[in-house]
């Protein structure tokens, strides 16, 4: 009663008040047994609140950094002088295609002196400019396609496009670190620009030329330049082929 009549004279919360008469009535004590639901209702009154899990990092992709002087070192102007692009020239602009650009695959530390091609690391090289072909030929190299729908975020993983033109030739271009996109023409220096001077910030709808999009593969290219770990090296031949 006591405890009652404390609740009554505003001595004590009202939260205490009211988990008091709950905890009487449910227990049938009534006011009686006070003390005894009083002392109960305080003590659940003091319990420290239960803090929540803490929130787990988002989970985001590796990407290159945007960096084109370290690709854009300048050229020869040696002509071509082999069917995969073999060039005598120590740069990596002259060295590197869209494929290594794009899988951030420098060919240059890896003592390969030909453009590589879908397949051509793995014994699958495509066969013509068909989609179809030139998806198998990149998933043997160790690229994931995901379709024409851009990809949930995958740990350690990078995002990288196909575009085709039938009977003609396919492009690939990669997505850096700031969400926009870049690529690398064979020799020439590699930008973040299309096809109309605008910089890229949705393959799908960037004017490529005659190449049309494709779409989405994962990679293993990682952050740092020119050291991604797709298997896509291709042949290498001496240095003086071209003199």
């Amino acid at each position: 009663m006591d405890n009652f009549l404390a609740c009554i004279g505003g001595l004590v919360s009202a939260r205490i008040c009211l988990l008091w008469l709950q905890s009487c009535l449910l227990l049938g004590f009534g006011f009686g047994a006070g003390p005894a639901c009083l002392g109960e209702a305080a003590e659940e009154e003091s319990l420290p609140a239960i803090p929540s899990d803490p929130l787990q990092p988002p989970v985001t992709f590796s990407l290159p950094e945007y960096q084109p002087a370290y690709w854009n070192d300048g050229t020869t102007d040696r002509q071509y002088c082999h069917l995969a692009g073999t060039i005598a020239s120590p740069t990596r602009q002259d060295n590197n295609n869209c494929y290594n650009y794009a899988l951030n695959v420098d060919a240059t530390l890896h003592g390969d002196s030909s453009f590589a091609q879908p397949g051509m690391g793995t014994g699958v090289l495509y066969r013509s400019s068909d989609p179809a072909s030139l998806e198998r030929a990149a998933i043997a190299d160790g690229l994931e396609y995901v379709g024409p729908t851009y990809p949930d975020p995958v740990a350690g993983k990078a995002v990288v496009v196909l575009l085709v033109a039938r009977d003609y030739g396919f492009h690939w271009s990669r997505q850096d670190r700031d969400g926009t996109w870049s690529h690398k023409n064979g020799r020439e220096a590699a930008t973040n620009l299309d096809h109309a001077g605008l910089r890229i910030t949705d393959p799908a709808k960037a004017d490529w030329g005659r190449y049309v999009f494709y779409g989405y593969f994962l990679v293993d290219a990682g952050p740092d330049q020119g050291l991604g770990q797709e298997a896509i090296f291709g042949e290498t031949f001496p240095t003086n082929v071209c003199q």
